[in-house]
């Protein structure tokens, strides 16, 4: 019989005790005010695309239409099926993946460095606002977080125990984060260049890795295929909404990924002594960092940034969270070189309360408009006209939301072919990020109609990111 001493088990309940309540205030900061701002564009397609009145071939099909690996909005339509199609179920499904990540980054702390790493990085994680922000949208990019820190913990538990438990967990793992998000194949491809490095380089003798690499890689590829013509056809697009990255790209990231600039060189000083720490470090797992930390940036950085100015830009700083979690393990490695123990121990809760206090004060994020407001501006359309005419550039998603709203409006796509289609009377424009869309040419700088004298604009009202404009069409 194990003898465990009262040491021992108070160390453990304490731990226990700290992560429940981390993980209990990391529900209230995802679930707190989390239809407090209108969706935005790319929420909505995710509604249109995850509609739970499609057949799940349906969602699949318009998910690989829609350039992306189709995983989430799977998920999202089983989610509706489940608990309504509101706009609260919408975001609750990634609130429940902010809050996972956080139990995740634990036990990825603790499998990598130690006990003490998972609790700084566990509650890093719950007070980051950057990752309480995606976990309250209607989008894959929370979830990409969650399962990219899974995929590392069980990467270095096969790496470790070499069972097949462990091999069957990871492979499942790498088929879901592919199937997530086409920046899931990136970081995929960072982790199969550590198991080569580890089978072929530091361990040339196990033959039962390279087994299990081969499987993995035949298994996760061969779920890629039904996705590869799209991907392809994506990848040979000549031009893209996203723009050109500066080379000085990583900076403006790092520095949006703990919304302060402050926090962020902490964090950068912290990942530069967490670094010099794996470098030098003989264990295995924490030396696993400084492999991943390079694979991690050639694949999420530098080879995105190479295509972003040889041939097409891909480079947009929400697709590269699944980078936060090596970001995180680095921060935990420095705080582990601190010679004192009560001096990382304040550190942490320096940056947790920091943290904290840039959410309710200083950010004020719970009561900062961030999104466009096409909830705003459909109730402004409806309060004067509850059957208007609607033009909008993304009309099959608003289409959706304003059904998730209650309201029965006429919403078309701003062609040239559906306005000459109206007969007498008014109708609206929702004019995005100010953006005139297909009408630009039809219109001037005030959203009037040029060389259209039987169209006068009546009414323009400025909200958060967008131009809610009526219009009167007179054929008399």
């Amino acid at each position: 019989m194990k003898f465990e001493s009262p040491q021992h088990h108070f160390h453990n309940n304490w731990h226990l005790a700290a992560l429940v309540s981390i993980t209990l205030l990391a529900i209230w900061l995802r679930f707190k005010g989390l239809i407090f701002q209108s969706y935005w564009l790319d929420e909505m397609a995710s509604l249109y695309l995850a509609h739970p009145g499609n057949t799940i071939l349906e969602v699949l099909n318009s998910a690989l239409k829609d350039n992306t690996t189709p995983l989430y909005q799977l998920v999202l339509w089983l989610w509706f099926k489940l608990f309504g199609l509101t706009e609260y179920s919408g975001r609750s499904l990634s609130a429940f993946f902010g809050v996972c990540s956080v139990i995740a980054m634990y036990y990825l702390g603790k499998e990598y460095i130690n006990t003490r790493a998972g609790m700084f990085a566990s509650a890093i994680t719950c007070t980051n606002q950057y990752l309480i922000y995606y976990s309250q949208e209607v989008r894959s990019y929370q979830l990409l977080f969650l399962l990219t820190a899974l995929t590392l913990l069980f990467l270095s538990r096969l790496l470790r125990l070499k069972n097949g438990r462990e091999f069957y967990i990871y492979t499942v793992l790498c088929v879901c984060l592919i199937q997530t998000h086409y920046y899931g194949i990136l970081i995929y491809y960072a982790q199969a260049i550590i198991i080569v490095l580890y089978a072929y380089a530091r361990n040339s003798r196990d033959l039962i890795i390279r087994k299990y690499f081969w499987i993995n890689a035949a298994i996760t590829i061969i779920s890629l295929l039904p996705a590869l013509p799209y991907l392809i056809k994506g990848a040979l697009r000549k031009s893209f909404w996203i723009k050109t990255p500066a080379p000085d790209f990583y900076i403006d990231y790092f520095i949006e990924y703990f919304v302060n600039k402050e926090l962020a060189l902490l964090f950068a000083l912290l990942c530069l002594l967490g670094l010099i720490h794996v470098y030098r470090n003989v264990d295995t797992r924490q030396k696993n960092i400084f492999y991943l930390t390079l694979t991690f940036l050639f694949f999420i950085y530098l080879l995105p940034y190479a295509r972003s100015v040889i041939s097409t830009p891909m480079l947009v700083n929400r697709y590269t969270i699944g980078i936060l979690p090596i970001i995180i393990l680095l921060a935990c490695s420095g705080l582990e070189l601190i010679n004192s123990r009560k001096t990382g121990l304040y550190l942490c809760v320096f940056i947790f309360l920091f943290s904290l206090g840039l959410i309710f004060i200083k950010n004020d994020y719970y009561h900062q408009i961030k999104k466009e407001q096409y909830r705003e501006a459909l109730q402004i359309i409806t309060a004067t006209d509850n059957e208007a005419i609607v033009f909008c550039y993304y009309n099959r998603g608003l289409v959706v939301y304003a059904d998730v709203l209650g309201y029965d409006l006429d919403i078309r796509k701003n062609t040239q072919d559906t306005l000459n289609e109206l007969k007498a009377g008014t109708f609206w424009f929702i004019a995005w990020y100010d953006n005139k869309d297909e009408w630009e040419y039809l219109l001037d700088d005030q959203f009037r109609f040029i060389d259209r004298n039987d169209i006068r604009l009546v009414k323009s009202i400025q909200k958060h990111k967008l131009r809610v404009l009526q219009y009167e069409l007179n054929t008399g």
